[in-house]
């Protein structure tokens, strides 16, 4: 089968349907990113903090961590290697920071 009839393939009633095909590469989290969402620069680190929950990352490095108290339990993670957008984002709405995981921003 070729990209044409994968795009352009006839349903049972001989009727095309059209198919598309989105190619995307995933964002990577960059220090400029956590700033933009209210991370803000300690030392070392970029941290925010969200309730009783702080979330950190070293600075030039993919490891996050978080500590505090959640909705439901405790929270202990440490050296969580992320490197994609939607990898933070998972780990945030893991933690419980929904909000902020749904409302990350990608542009300035």
């Amino acid at each position: 089968m070729d990209f044409d009839e994968i795009l352009c393939r006839p349903n049972d009633d001989d009727k095309a349907t059209n198919y598309y095909a989105i190619c995307c590469e995933p964002i990577p989290v960059a220090n400029e990113l956590l700033e933009l969402n209210g991370f803000v620069k300690v030392g070392e680190y970029y941290i925010i903090y969200a309730g009783q929950i702080i979330v950190g990352q070293k600075k030039f490095s993919r490891e996050f961590y978080a500590d505090g108290r959640g909705p439901d339990s405790f929270i202990k993670i440490d050296h969580l290697d992320l490197n994609y957008v939607h990898e933070l984002q998972h780990f945030l709405r893991l933690i419980g920071l929904v909000d902020l995981a749904n409302n990350f921003k990608i542009n300035p």
